[in-house]
């Protein structure tokens, strides 16, 4: 289990366990070429640009989001984003070292959100929840930069993950 095909896909289903939810996605951005990478189970690579729905909308901003009703955002994107009319929380992942460089995105069904839509038109995320996807984020970039770095160090070149390492340096993801 030590690529990101496989990674990647392990991750949403532990974090959707921890987050006692339906769904989870993960998605890395790949600046060199402007996109948004969804590694699937099969092994599959599914790439979006990287300015497309609510994970780009993240991506550009950085700051996290908690929508009551993800499709319907202005910014939704069906392609991109979880598709659901529960509350979803959408987190930028940033680099360990570099905390105002996005590498990634999760996309969480937030089915405890609900909780809080019938008096503020809002979606509940406790100080539980927002600590909970922070701590994952964080060793979720520290994960996806040591495999990047180990990818860079064995040659592996031609892949997705040598096209994502080569425009940032293995340890800050600088440019």
């Amino acid at each position: 289990m030590g690529e990101l095909k496989d990674i990647i896909p392990h991750a949403e289903k532990r974090l959707a366990s921890i987050m006692s939810t339906t769904a989870v996605k993960i998605l890395l951005i790949d600046r060199k070429n402007g996109l948004l990478l969804h590694y699937l189970a099969n092994g599959d690579v599914k790439s979006h640009p990287l300015a497309s729905g609510l994970a780009g909308m993240i991506a550009k901003t950085g700051k996290h989001e908690c929508v009551p009703n993800a499709y319907s955002h202005e910014c939704f994107n069906g392609q991109v984003d979880l598709d659901t009319t529960m509350p979803l929380i959408i987190w930028p992942v940033k680099d360990a070292c570099e905390e105002t460089e996005v590498i990634g995105i999760i996309e969480i069904v937030h089915v405890k959100g609900i909780e809080g839509l019938s008096t503020t038109n809002k979606a509940k995320l406790t100080t539980h929840d927002i600590e909970t996807v922070e701590f994952f984020s964080k060793q979720f970039s520290r994960m996806v930069m040591n495999k990047l770095s180990n990818s860079k160090s064995n040659n592996e070149g031609g892949t997705i993950e040598s096209s994502i390492h080569e425009e940032y340096h293995p340890i800050t993801l600088k440019h």
